[in-house]
């Protein structure tokens, strides 16, 4: 180690300039008005059964829940998303004119830092006024009058950090991590620190400017807020119902019938709502001369002819807007703004024609000021049919009222919080009052529209759409945007462009900057370059100074390093890579030493000899943290030299490696084991295929020249067949022996792609299946770790980097288990052990999935298994990175399903930053260099960007399956699949897709059903679907709940390389 400081890597906080990160000149401080949108409404809670007539329609439901008298929840605004929730705040309001700075960084403590220790984040600058302490919000308990809505557009200023401090010392405070809900843009939450049900943060307001990701100081709002988990009350009351009196539970009074509504029929109303604007509720009323107009043709005129209200397009910058027809008495509830549906889909409700038109007079004086006549002809097309004379509008299924069951019910926050397992059925709430360290990158990919005509901001600025609902709407310079946006929108309607935020501080909407344009959005490379710019993925080529950190080529090893390195190069080493691979990062070879003994390497490739700490190279690889592999490319850590050349494993070639060996036995118990450099040469590149086909044919020996790769002399086929096969015999003893102390495996399946070599567009796709090969592989590599962990941590125990995995989250483990018992699944959730042997009783005795090969298998036994996996999987929390000198005791450190007590990443260094930090490591121990010079609590940031780091790859390649996948579906055409429910939501399942792995929701409003039934009983939700069969079958009822089989059917979705699943009427059931 050189340098009078050693440390972990370059500066991670500093890292190369990139687009995503270009700085840019503030403009002047002018918020402009919001643009309206639909308000998103909440999920009722509790369980219940709701039955929904023919079509699903939404209005019909709104009709039906506002006649119920539910009381709705207000919720704030994102964007021009709705009308900010109700609060008083003490907090002085902050002039529109007025400036604030954005936030920046947290100062820490000038001193020695490693390399690759990222700036913790100075303190945000606040407002110069008090904070408030408490705020309106939701998930109240009880039926009370709603609070006033607040005037104030702007945020609450953020703590002081001296107060931060004082309130995390005195447990007022909360920190975590922000989690925002990608299904609903108003529902946030960070963990619980005493592992209980999440906090629960509401709205934009209380978030208070943080984004997804973003570690933020959360204070804990008055317990008289906080949400009762009304399904986990009325679940355990199911499971124990003598404990009914101790929630203090009373109906709450059933709504009086409803009559349809009734109207003349010669001169008939209709309310059109756009849903949208920022006045909630707007209407117009539309006179209909022919009383055999449908419901559906009024919408499309409307559309057609009607092009403003109040000096507004319908189609304004949501993109989406819908009128849509409900009785005008029926809107006066609605008109307020409020809102309780998930959904921004349009509501119908269906309308019957009588005598009485006097019945539809409006005589609310608050709606009448939201309603505009509007001067609408509607020509009549003279059909008759079966209702001429009844002056109906026509609609496909009938609306019908039909009371939920079981009984809404009140409950009794306190009685609920003096119950034993309180902490099951309350959820704290709490908002953001400061933000501790900004980790999303306020970038995003969306597209630019004009503000809505009349607008005051339209002279200014335009609109920016986030296609990620979780980020706020912007106001963009218009110097900014193309010269013709306003001239010719149309034209950009179809462009991405990356916008960032650099100004926020109404919660209407933010201030944002275009950082470039991208490109058409049916393009995948625009796209791809969207999504790694959004999550902040550095994708640049390695810019000069780096470049200058590598050796000159042609290179060979010095000859210094054969002095001191263990020489391998006469041994039969080869790699086993996916057959794609170009980053060959670890070999094996295998002696057999007489009386089932074994001599076992594993050699890593030696990066730590190439990457020296303190240089612009190590910088750079610290900054990226991890290679990015999505479906057309690898994003790599490294420059292409190293990783794809110099480092990587190739055959035929002298390469350094760090390596690690075992004597052992064939029942896997070790007998010796050695740490050391070492120079090895590859005799072979096997594929998982080519070594799978020997593991499948251990005795065969006239192997085609095709059927394997060349193998370099002086070794052979039968060489590497030897190796192979006793390697195999000694992997399938440790795994035995790792479960047989308690390890837990779950395989979830994941997609694989097959590619145009010329085009790079996909041309099938699979399930992804590991094999025995794989499984070799990573029997070896889980030694070499978990060798290397109690090496380092022996020798430095206050400065190693491990990889731990904690316990799962207890209470939702526990929910999951009992569900799967009111079904007749039990699982003992004791100890990993205990609940890897509870799958092994439905996996059979193979400790993973079964295969999906629909010519050999059960679909129905492989679907079972699939959700049992990803229930158990849910409450599971994340492997992480840790600093063993910040954690207090050495049971921290511990990886849960191992069942390990100590772990690490040592095999991965091409790829992974990590494991690069632990070959230093493991050099120091072993006295090739000097002690480490970092700390534990600068090693402990480098962890933490590590850990961001590798969940960013993972959520990144995720998005690039799916995207491919939706690229796939617009190329062929529509997929039909099997599917298994995985849960039952009240109008929606979700759905595992058996072809590919993913979870896809499946709505049911647009399937032709008759009626529609959701029912809940100890947390398993049933939905019964009347499937409409004509005027002369009988009707087909179809019931999913969880483990139910379906067939769905794969389109192409409404918006860029997206698709949706539909449900697949089933043409019998059994």
């Amino acid at each position: 180690m050189s340098g009078n400081t050693a440390s972990v890597s370059s500066s991670i906080g500093s890292r190369p300039e990139s687009i995503a990160s270009s700085p840019r000149t503030p403009l002047a401080a002018s918020e402009g008005r919001e643009i309206p949108v639909r308000t998103p409404r909440t999920k009722r809670a509790g369980s219940e059964t709701k039955e929904y007539p023919a079509g699903n329609s939404r209005a019909q439901r709104a009709v039906s829940e506002s006649k119920e008298g539910t009381p709705k929840k207000k919720t704030d605004s994102q964007g021009d998303k709705g009308t900010p929730k109700a609060g008083p705040s003490s907090s002085t309001p902050v002039q529109e004119g007025s400036r604030q700075t954005p936030l920046r960084p947290i100062k820490t403590k000038k001193g020695p830092t490693p390399s690759g220790t990222p700036k913790t984040p100075k303190a945000p600058v606040p407002i110069n006024s008090e904070p408030s302490c408490s705020s309106g919000g939701s998930g109240s308990t009880k039926r009370r009058a709603r609070p006033k809505k607040s005037t104030n557009q702007f945020f609450e200023p953020y703590f002081s950090l001296a107060d931060v401090q004082r309130g995390l010392e005195k447990g007022e405070l909360i920190e975590g991590v922000l989690r925002i809900n990608p299904k609903s843009y108003e529902d946030a939450y960070i963990s619980a620190p005493s592992g209980g049900p999440d906090v629960y943060i509401g709205g934009i307001r209380d978030r208070n400017r943080a984004l997804n990701g973003d570690v933020v100081i959360v204070q804990p709002k008055p317990q008289n807020e906080w949400k009762i988990i009304k399904e986990n009350v009325l679940n355990h009351i199911a499971r124990y119902p003598e404990e009914k009196d101790l929630f203090g539970l009373t109906k709450v009074p059933e709504p009086p019938p409803v009559e349809p509504l009734k109207v003349t029929p010669n001169e008939a109303t209709v309310v059109l709502c756009a849903l949208s604007s920022e006045l909630p509720g707007e209407s117009v009323v539309i006179p209909v001369k022919d009383s055999e107009e449908t419901v559906d043709n009024v919408e499309q005129r409307i559309m057609k002819d009607t092009q403003k209200v109040n000096s507004r397009k319908f189609n304004s910058a949501d993109g989406n807007i819908k009128p849509v027809c409900v009785a005008p008495h029926e809107l006066e509830e609605d008109l307020s703004g409020e809102s309780d549906t998930n959904s921004v889909e349009d509501y119908e409700a269906e309308l019957e024609f009588v005598e009485d038109f006097d019945n539809l007079k409006i005589v609310d004086k608050s709606l009448k000021k939201n309603l505009k006549k509007v001067d609408a002809k509607f020509k009549t097309e003279g059909k008759q049919g079966k209702n001429e004379g009844k002056g109906e509008i026509k609609k496909k299924m009938p609306f019908e009222y039909i009371k939920r069951k079981p009984e809404e019910m009140d409950f009794d926050l306190e009685l609920i919080s003096k119950h034993p397992e309180s902490g099951k059925f309350i959820q704290k709430t709490g908002k953001v009052v400061y933000i501790l360290e900004i980790k999303h990158s306020r970038c995003a990919v969306g597209h630019l529209r004009k503000c809505a005509e009349g607008a005051e901001e339209a002279k200014r600025y335009a609109f920016f759409v986030p296609t990620d609902g979780r980020v706020p709407r912007m106001h963009i310079p218009l110097s900014e945007c193309p010269v013709d946006l306003l001239t010719r929108p149309g034209d950009y309607s179809k462009v991405l462009f990356i916008a960032k935020i650099f100004k926020w501080t109404m919660i209407k909407s933010a201030i944002g900057s275009i950082v470039r344009s991208l490109g058409s959005e049916d393009n995948v490379d625009v796209l791809t370059i969207g999504m790694l710019i959004e999550n902040d993925v550095p994708f640049d080529d390695f810019e000069e100074d780096v470049l200058k950190c590598l050796p000159e080529t042609p290179w060979k090893i010095p000859e210094e390093e054969f002095a001191y390195r263990k020489d391998f190069r006469n041994q039969c080493v080869f790699t086993i890579d996916p057959s794609t691979a170009r980053d060959l990062d670890d070999a094996v070879s295998c002696i057999p030493l007489g009386d089932d003994r074994y001599r076992i390497g594993v050699h890593i490739a030696d990066v730590s000899f190439f990457v020296k700490e303190n240089t612009p190279l190590d910088s750079a690889a610290s900054h990226r943290g991890t290679s990015v592999y999505l479906v057309q490319k690898v994003v790599p850590m490294l420059p292409r030299l190293l990783c794809e050349q110099l480092c990587s494993l190739n055959p035929g070639e002298d390469r350094l490696a760090f390596s690690v060996e075992w004597v052992v036995n064939g029942e896997g118990d070790i007998e010796e084991e050695w740490f050391g450099r070492s120079v090895i040469k590859s005799c072979a590149k096997l594929a998982y295929e080519h070594a799978q086909s020997i593991i499948e044919n251990p005795g065969k020996n006239d192997w085609a020249q095709n059927e394997l790769p060349e193998i370099q002399k002086p070794f052979t086929i039968h060489d590497v067949c030897g190796v192979v096969t006793n390697l195999q015999k000694i992997a399938c003893s440790l795994r035995q022996r790792r479960h047989a102390y308690g390890a837990l495996r779950l395989d979830l399946p994941r997609i694989g792609w097959t590619l145009d070599r010329e085009t790079g567009m996909p041309t099938g796709f699979r399930i992804y299946q590991l094999k025995d090969s794989n499984r070799l592989i990573e029997e070896l590599m889980l030694l070499a770790n978990m060798a290397v962990a109690r090496k380092i941590y022996t020798t430095f125990p206050d400065v190693t980097l491990l990889r731990c995995h904690p316990p799962p989250q207890e209470l939702m483990l526990q929910e999951v288990a009992q569900c799967l018992a009111s079904i007749g699944i039990h699982v003992d959730t004791s100890s990993s052990g205990s609940l890897q042997n509870s799958l092994h009783r439905y996996y059979g005795v193979r400790s993973e999935l079964p295969k999906l090969n629909p010519d050999d298998e059960d679909w129905a036994a492989v679907g079972r298994a699939i959700v049992m996996t990803n229930l158990i999987a849910k409450p599971m929390v994340v492997a992480k990175y840790i600093s063993a000198g910040v954690k207090k005791e050495p049971s921290e450190f511990r990886h849960y399903a191992l069942a390990v007590p100590l772990y690490t990443h040592f095999t991965s260094p091409i790829r992974r930053y990590p494991d690069l930090i632990v070959h230093r490591l493991l050099a120091s121990s072993l006295g090739y260099c000097e002690k480490p010079r970092w700390d534990a609590k600068s090693l402990h940031k480098v962890a933490e960007r590590c850990n961001d780091r590798k969940a960013t790859a993972k959520m990144v390649g995720d998005l690039s399956s799916e995207m491919f996948l939706g690229l796939f579906i617009k190329t062929v055409g529509s997929i039909a699949t099997r599917g298994v429910v995985l849960q039952v939501l009240d109008r929606s399942v979700d759905v595992v897709l058996l072809n590919s792995g993913l979870i896809k929701r499946v709505y049911m409003d647009k399937l032709p059903l008759k009626k529609l039934t959701h029912e809940s009983q100890c947390g398993i939700g049933t939905l019964t679907l009347v499937w409409d069969n004509g005027p002369n079958l009988t009707d087909l009822v179809q019931v999913l709940t969880i483990f139910s089989m379906v067939e769905v059917r794969l389109e192409e979705g409404e918006s860029a390389l997206k698709f949706s699943a539909i449900l697949v009427k089933p043409e019998t059931l059994e």
